[in-house]
C-alpha cells in the first residue's frame, strides 16, 4: 500500500505501508523514517493490523464483530450495533448497497476513553466497485486526530507502480 501527501500540489512526502513495517520519507525535513506497522497503532491507540488498514483504505467498515451484532432498519441506511474485545461499534451503512456511511468507534476499557469516527462519502463507480473518494478519519486518545483523506486517482484490481527510492543526502530518523 503507498501513499503520498500532497499539499497545494507539491510533494512533500511519501510513504509506503507492507504487513510488517512503514517507510515513509519525508520531502520537507529531507527525512527517512522507517518504522514498524506498530507506529501506525501507537498515536491512534485502535487496535489495527495490516488487514483493517487496507479495510479501511479499500472503504470496508473495521473493527465489526459478526456475533453478537444487533441490526435496526432506519428508512434508507441500516445501523449495526456491534462490541468485540477492545471496542463497541455502531456502524451506519446506505442501502441497498451496504456502503459503510458512518463508524462510530468506541473503546470498552473507559479508563483509555479512545472514541474514533469514520466518515465515508462521496462513492463513485470505479471498477465494479463503490468507492468513498472523501474520508474523515477522527481518534480521540491521548490528542485529537483529524485525518481528511480525499481520493483523486484509484483502482482495483490491478497491480500498480509504486516507485519509492531514499535519496542518499537524506538523514534518517
Amino acid at each position: 500500500m503507498a501513499f503520498g501527501n500532497w499539499p497545494l500540489g507539491i510533494e512533500v512526502g511519501r510513504g509506503i505501508i507492507t504487513k510488517d513495517s512503514v517507510k515513509i520519507i519525508n520531502k520537507f525535513n529531507r527525512e527517512y523514517i522507517p518504522r514498524s506497522i506498530s507506529y501506525l497503532k501507537d498515536p491512534l491507540g485502535l487496535p489495527f493490523n495490516f488487514s483493517d488498514l487496507q479495510d479501511l483504505i479499500v472503504g470496508n467498515s473495521v473493527l465489526i464483530e459478526k456475533e453478537g451484532s444487533s441490526y435496526t432498519r432506519q428508512g434508507n441506511e441500516l445501523v449495526i450495533s456491534s462490541q468485540g474485545a477492545s471496542f463497541k461499534n455502531l456502524l451506519t451503512v446506505f442501502l441497498p448497497n451496504y456502503l459503510p456511511s458512518v463508524s462510530q468507534l468506541e473503546d470498552v476499557d473507559t479508563d483509555r476513553k479512545i472514541t474514533a469516527t469514520l466518515k465515508y462519502d462521496n462513492y463513485k463507480m470505479a471498477d465494479n466497485h463503490y468507492f468513498s473518494t472523501l474520508r474523515n478519519i477522527l481518534v480521540n486518545y491521548k490528542s485529537k486526530i483529524d485525518i481528511r483523506l480525499n481520493f483523486k486517482s484509484y483502482g482495483f484490481d490491478s497491480e500498480i507502480s509504486t516507485p519509492f527510492s531514499v535519496p542518499e543526502s537524506y538523514s534518517m530518523k
